[in-house]
């Protein structure tokens, strides 16, 4: 493992990655990728590339310390320190600096066969660059024969005064082996010395998709709620559940009542309230000591993005969360359950955006509840807010047909992404609603009398098309856009032989000839984030698109 050991020892660099536009294959650094490495030695000759000594691929993980999977978009190459051994002539004189010349390649591979036809583009901005002039940085795309000869490749050195990668490249065939990626070259070097770091950054376009927001709540509209008066929440928007699910309780031994009284729930000075109180208070027939308040969303969603900015409440056994539920659960007295109600929990799935408990004042977490993990879950993950009483913060959840990315103000702090998607891992392609609320836990502090979570405002947002059918029309050598009804158009300056529509994992959902330059396609059955394949004669296109 000596080799996979050195390659860590060159440098650090940080690639920020995200989404790209697509001319026919469009790449980036993608954490989500399977990223591999492969180390060539040479001989050193006056400080300049000599004699080919040997190649080695190695675990990716050996040379890059973190492979994000939090969300952050960031890979970091940086040397293991611990595990470098400087005696050791294979890579040093034994002085702790080197004496052969090393390339380290870090990569995306196409095996032969499997790339699917067209241009190549490798795009991303420099953000900043302070990488010592003993080494070179490259970002390049390279072919080979199926037994890895090499055919031709495509650099680019990233420099100091480099502002953008953009490398473009055709393959000859695409039954040969594909890579993009970068190489580190230069002389071995001991890895306690810091050599510096390049910061890439996408550009971000995705195709024209841009997130567009589709529903939320101000708690500021003028014709809902009267400014300077304590407003009922809007009932077009949101539901009050406080039916008692098995009769007598609440789950998990909460000891509330959810009530539907303007003195737990509402809107004034353009925020919601949520206030938990002590108060004896009947209904259904049972007694009990606190009052608070649930809010189911009459807005339900697959995919997207949700935002909520919001101030906690404080108190020993107080357990606020903003949460999501499948419209399908089967929960008596939720908003969906009636129409919808087929699946119980947590066959439906459970997403809680964020969960914060009274006893643990200043950490709020996130978690995943499904068939594989539930109540005392594996999935979660959280962070420290020192002012998440006091002050606003704005909770993340994107959601995605690949994974949820949770964050506060922006600072991510989990990912789910399980390798395996199914039923019991992931029931989370179909839609979801939002949850508010406070529970109260019997541990509930004997000096507790209220305290509210405030909430200034709710947003969910989609992927959506940013361009209408006349700019894409004019700005596009092929026309791609979904109507509001789900119908799928496509325009081309060419006859399409061919046209088909793939889900992320690859699967063809449809696949058609035309022979037509105009095509309208019914996609009614089809709901997400899909990719769209058409073909002319000698003409590829790839494009993202999202039915809704």
């Amino acid at each position: 493992m000596k080799f996979q050991l050195k390659i860590n020892c060159l440098t650090q660099f940080f690639l920020l990655i995200g989404f790209f536009s697509i001319a026919q294959v469009s790449v980036s650094v993608n954490e989500d990728a399977q990223w591999l490495g492969y180390m060539h030695r040479f001989e050193n000759d006056n400080s300049t590339k000599g004699t080919y000594i040997s190649g080695q691929s190695f675990n990716v993980d050996d040379l890059i310390a973190l492979i994000s999977s939090d969300g952050s978009h960031a890979i970091s190459l940086k040397p293991n320190t611990n595990l470098y051994n400087s005696t050791d002539a294979y890579w040093s004189n034994g002085a702790g600096d080197g004496n052969k010349w090393l390339e380290a390649n870090t990569y995306v591979e196409y095996a032969a066969g499997t790339y699917p036809g067209g241009v190549i583009t490798f795009t991303a901005d420099i953000i900043s660059h302070t990488l010592n002039s003993r080494y070179t940085l490259k970002a390049f795309i390279k072919e080979f024969t199926p037994q890895y000869d090499n055919v031709n490749s495509e650099e680019l050195v990233i420099e100091g005064s480099t502002s953008t990668i953009n490398i473009s490249y055709t393959p000859t065939t695409n039954g040969n082996v594909i890579q993009y990626g970068f190489v580190l070259e230069g002389l071995n070097a001991n890895p306690n010395t810091d050599w510096g770091q390049v910061e890439v950054s996408s550009i971000p376009n995705n195709n024209n998709l841009v997130y567009q927001q589709v529903w939320g709540d101000e708690f500021n509209d003028s014709s809902v709620y009267n400014s300077n008066e304590i407003n009922p929440i809007d009932g077009a928007k949101w539901f009050h559940q406080t039916k008692l699910p098995n009769g007598w309780s609440w789950y998990n031994g909460e000891v509330q009542h959810y009530t539907d009284e303007l003195a737990n729930t509402y809107v004034s000075d353009g925020t919601l309230k949520i206030l938990a109180k002590r108060e004896t208070y009947t209904d259904q027939g049972q007694t009990k000591e606190f009052t608070s308040a649930r809010l189911n969303s009459k807005f339900a969603f697959t995919y997207g993005k949700v935002e909520v900015r919001a101030k906690l409440p404080t108190g020993v056994g107080t357990w606020p969360a903003i949460w999501m539920l499948g419209k399908n659960i089967t929960e008596p007295g939720g908003f969906w359950a009636q129409e919808y109600g087929t699946t119980s929990w947590p066959g439906c799935g459970e997403i809680d955006i964020m969960e914060h408990w009274g006893s643990n004042q200043n950490y709020v977490s996130s978690a995943m509840h499904t068939p594989s993990s539930y109540g005392g879950t594996i999935n979660h993950g959280g962070q420290s807010i020192a002012t998440v009483s006091s002050q606003f913060h704005l909770y993340s959840l994107e959601w995605t047909p690949e994974k949820m990315v949770f964050s506060v103000d922006g600072n991510v702090h989990y990912t789910y992404n399980p390798v395996h998607k199914n039923s019991d891992t992931w029931p989370f392609n179909a839609d979801q609603y939002l949850l508010l609320n406070i529970a109260i836990e019997p541990s509930i502090a004997s000096s507790f009398v209220e305290s509210a979570m405030e909430i200034d405002y709710v947003r969910i947002y989609q992927l959506q098309q940013a361009l209408n059918e006349e700019t894409i029309f004019k700005t596009n050598p092929i026309q791609v856009w979904v109507n509001n009804d789900g119908k799928i158009n496509i325009r081309a300056s060419h006859v399409l032989e061919t046209i088909a529509l793939y889900d992320l994992n690859g699967r063809v959902l449809f696949r058609i000839n035309p022979n037509k330059m105009q095509v309208t396609l019914d996609a009614y059955a089809y709901n997400g984030l899909y990719i769209l394949k058409a073909e002319a004669k000698n003409k590829r296109w790839t494009r993202k698109i999202v039915i809704n």
